[in-house]
């Protein structure tokens, strides 16, 4: 499994793929797909494997602690503004907020790594 995740062909054909049957199976389900969830918060799960597997192939490192310790900044600075500006924190504002932060980091980063990669298979 961890050769076949190493090539990025494959990785943006899993990811293609993974949003296609996510994309029937939340109109198929309708009725059972909670309504808050989107297909990129299931799909960031496996975006966050395959920037480990690209960078690795990449740089020689993984990105994945990098984005940990990122995240983990962006959740203590958005605890302390909500805690600031209203007094509280509402841990479900919060949590849907850091998971569409997360998405998007996520998804950025991931882009980010496979353009890299093709420029280098490319030049290379």
């Amino acid at each position: 499994m961890e050769i076949v995740l190493r090539s990025w062909i494959v990785q943006l054909c899993i990811v293609v793929f993974l949003w296609i049957v996510l994309t029937m199976f939340k109109n198929r389900f309708k009725n059972i797909w909670p309504r808050r969830l989107k297909k990129l918060d299931v799909l960031c799960i496996f975006l966050i494997i395959a920037i480990h597997f690209t960078s690795i192939e990449l740089i020689g490192i993984s990105l994945f602690p990098y984005l940990v310790f990122v995240m983990s900044v962006v959740g203590l600075i958005m605890i302390f503004a909500s805690a600031y500006r209203s007094g509280d924190i509402v841990y479900s504002i919060f949590w849907t907020r850091f998971i569409r932060i997360l998405d998007l980091v996520t998804l950025f980063t991931y882009f980010i790594v496979l353009i890299m990669t093709i420029f280098k298979a490319i030049l290379l």
